[in-house]
C-alpha cells in the first residue's frame, strides 16, 4: 500500500535530516574579522526562532502522526496485505544505506566546516584534530556503504542478509577507530600556566580531586564531568574564555562529580535505552500472535518518537536541577559572574539562544542561559555587555 511506502521512506530519509540537522546546529560561529567577535544574543535568538517550526514539524509533529496513525491501522484494520510494503530485508538495506552514507557525509562536511572556520580564524588551531587519521577512518564505512550496496541489489534474501552484516561490522570498526582518537587526542594539549594555576586553586577550593583533567581538542566550546569522574575541557572553550571564566566552568563539573552525577545520568540512559528495547522486542511479540509485518518497521520506528518525548520529558526534571545545583556551588565560591560570562560565551560560541521556546522549554537536558542566569543572581550587578 502507499501509505507504507510513504511512511517507510520518510523514515529512511529522517536520519539523513536529523544528522545533517545537528551538524548544522553544532558548527562554531563567530563574526568575521580579527580576534573573537560574537554573534549578538538577538540574531542568535532570531535564526532560532525561525529554525524552530521547520524542526518541530519534521522530527515531532510528522513522527507522531505518522505514529497514531499506523497505531490506529494496526488496532482496528489488522487485515493488511503481506506484500504491502517494502519486506524487512530491503528495509533494513534502505536503513543501513542511508545510516551509513549520512554518516560518511557528515564527517566529510564537518571536516571542511572546520577547516572553513580555522581559516577565518586561526586562532583555533590547536582544536583540529589530526586529519590523517580522520580520514583514514572512513575506510571502513567506505567499504561498509559499498557492501551493503551491492547487497541491497541481490534477490537472494541470505545473501543480502550476508552482505548487511558485514556492513555492520565495518560501521563497528569506524566507531572503534573514532573511539580511540579521540582518546589519543585527549592528551595531546598542554595546560597554559595561567591557567592551570587557576583551575588548582578550584580544586583546592572545592576539595574535590577529579580522576583526570584533561584538555582535549575540539571546535565544540564545552566541559564534562565523566561517569569515571574524568573532567574534560575543550580547547574552543579555553581559546574563547579567560582563565576565571574556565575555572567557573570546572568548579560545576566538579560538583557534578562530587555527588557522582555522570553515574546517575549514565543509569539514566541506560534506562532509556532498556525502554527501546522493552518496546522493540513486545511489538516483536505482539506481531507473532496477530502478523502485522509490513505495518510493524513504520509503526516502531515512528513510535520511537513519542516514547523518546515522553522519556526526555521526565530525564529533564532530574537534569535541570542539577544543573541549577551546579551552577549555585560554584556561586558559593565566588565565581557566579566568571560562570554566567562564560556560559553566555560559549552559548554565543555554539549559535545556542538565549532562552528555549516551545516544546524545547520541556525536552531540553539544559535549562536556557536566560534561566542560569537568573538563578546566578547577577543580571542586575553585571554590564550588559557580559550577559
Amino acid at each position: 500500500m502507499l501509505d507504507l511506502w510513504i511512511g517507510d521512506l520518510f523514515l529512511a530519509l529522517t536520519i539523513p535530516m536529523s544528522m545533517f540537522s545537528a551538524l548544522y546546529l553544532r558548527r562554531p560561529r563567530l563574526q568575521d574579522g580579527d580576534g573573537i567577535s560574537f554573534l549578538s544574543p538577538e540574531t542568535l535568538q532570531e535564526q532560532y526562532r525561525k529554525r524552530y517550526p521547520i524542526r518541530l514539524c519534521l522530527f515531532r509533529i510528522i513522527p507522531v502522526l505518522f505514529a497514531l496513525y499506523f497505531g490506529f491501522r494496526a488496532i482496528f484494520l489488522p487485515a493488511v496485505d503481506k506484500d504491502s510494503g517494502p519486506d524487512v530485508a530491503t528495509w533494513f538495506a534502505i536503513v543501513l544505506i542511508a545510516f551509513v552514507a549520512s554518516v560518511l557525509g557528515s564527517m566529510v562536511v564537518r571536516i571542511r566546516q572546520e577547516l572553513s572556520f580555522l581559516k577565518k580564524h586561526p586562532g583555533f588551531s590547536d582544536s583540529l584534530l589530526p586529519l590523517k587519521p580522520r580520514i583514514f577512518s572512513m575506510i571502513p564505512l567506505v567499504v561498509s556503504l559499498a557492501l551493503i550496496s551491492v547487497g541491497f541489489f541481490v534477490e537472494d534474501q541470505a545473501i543480502q542478509t550476508i552482505f548487511c552484516l558485514f556492513g555492520i561490522i565495518a560501521v563497528m570498526g569506524t566507531n572503534q577507530m573514532q573511539s580511540r582518537q579521540i582518546r589519543q587526542a585527549r592528551y595531546q594539549l598542554p595546560w597554559d600556566e595561567a591557567l592551570g594555576s587557576r583551575i588548582a586553586e578550584v580544586v583546592g577550593q572545592f576539595g574535590i580531586t577529579p580522576k583526570q583533567l584533561i584538555l582535549m581538542p575540539s571546535f565544540t566550546a564545552n566541559a564534562l564531568a565523566m561517569h569515571d569522574g574524568t573532567v574534560i575541557v575543550t580547547s574552543a572553550l579555553r581559546t574563547i574564555a579567560n582563565p576565571d571564566e574556565v575555572a567557573a566552568v570546572v568548579a560545576h563539573e566538579l560538583s557534578h562529580v562530587r555527588d557522582g552525577e555522570g553515574k546517575k545520568i549514565q543509569r539514566c540512559q541506560q534506562a532509556m535505552y532498556l525502554c527501546y528495547c522493552v518496546v522493540i522486542c513486545g511489538a516483536i511479540v505482539a506481531n507473532l500472535s496477530a502478523p502485522l509485518e509490513p505495518l510493524m518497521l513504520p509503526l516502531i520506528g515512528f513510535g520511537l518518537t513519542p516514547l523518546t518525548m515522553g522519556m526526555n520529558f521526565f530525564f529533564c526534571r532530574f537534569t535541570r536541577p542539577m544543573e541549577f545545583k551546579c551552577d549555585a556551588d560554584a556561586a558559593k565560591l565566588g565565581m557566579g559572574p566568571d560562570l554566567a560570562s562564560c556560559l553566555d560565551k560559549l552559548t554565543r560560541f555554539m549559535g545556542m539562544p538565549n532562552r528555549w521556546i516551545g516544546l524545547d522549554r520541556f525536552l531540553l537536558t539544559h535549562p536556557s542561559l536566560e534561566e542560569r542566569v537568573a538563578r546566578l543572581w547577577i543580571g542586575a550587578d553585571c554590564d550588559e555587555e557580559r550577559l
